[in-house]
């Protein structure tokens, strides 16, 4: 009788045991499958951000470029300018001896040479 008592004492307790760990178990699940969810959330962020990583590196070395270009247009610029620099002063120039040539001709029909 003792021995019959305490058998439906530990089946008590393992059929008691068996159920928390059941429900234990079940709550693990849950967790899991709210992690599982919460993984694939953050792979698809991260697949995310590649992307964004990519384009921005795209508009990086676009701008690059850009700017390089940009460089070799402010040189070429500069250089054309230096250009017509020049060609204005070659102008003025050339307009100061032709006004000095015009003076001289001018002097030279009015007066009279001698025979």
């Amino acid at each position: 009788a003792r021995l019959k008592g305490q058998k439906e004492t530990l089946q008590a307790q393992h059929e008691r045991l068996r159920t928390e760990m059941a429900s234990h178990v079940g709550e693990k699940s849950k967790l899991v499958g709210e992690l599982e969810g919460q993984v694939s959330l953050l792979k698809q962020k991260l697949s995310a951000d590649r992307g964004v990583r990519e384009r921005l590196a795209h508009v990086e070395k676009r701008d690059e470029q850009r700017e390089k270009e940009m460089g070799e247009l402010r040189s070429q610029l500069t250089e054309r300018q230096r250009k017509v620099d020049l060609l204005k002063q070659f102008c003025s120039v050339n307009q100061k001896e032709r006004a000095a040539l015009r003076t001289i001709m001018e002097v030279k029909i009015k007066v009279p040479q001698p025979f």
